[in-house]
């Protein structure tokens, strides 16, 4: 389990117009973080230079198929068309995170996949 500092915000949906209490991460890197529940997920942005064949290789479509979805995304309609947020720096708050590491994958008949432990671990 790692940390993360992210913004606590209220979050609003431009599709659907849908608000709720969340978190937004502001990065400006391609690091990516995923949610499902209250299971917050961070993908660095250069793990996918660890694989050999990385550019074919989506770590995130293989959590979309477990149910996380982008931290900064709609709960309701999954819509990653949101009113901007404050990113007001005394909204800052530091939260528990699973981090995916390269030895959470391996090779199977062609395809990455999640290791057994890292299924227990993230799914």
């Amino acid at each position: 389990m790692g940390e993360l500092t992210l913004f606590k915000e209220i979050l609003s949906c431009k599709k659907c117009l849908f608000s709720w209490e969340s978190y937004a991460h502001g990065f400006s890197r391609g690091h990516s973080v995923l949610i499902k529940n209250d299971r917050i997920l961070f993908i660095p942005d250069d793990i996918w230079y660890l694989f050999p064949d990385g550019t074919d290789f989506d770590i995130e479509k293989l959590f979309f198929k477990t149910g996380y979805r982008k931290l900064e995304s709609c709960p309701k309609c999954h819509s990653t068309e949101l009113f901007p947020p404050a990113y007001d720096q005394l909204t800052l708050t530091t939260v528990l995170c699973l981090e995916v590491q390269r030895n959470d994958f391996e090779l199977k008949n062609g395809e990455w996949v999640l290791t057994p432990e890292a299924s227990a671990k993230f799914v």
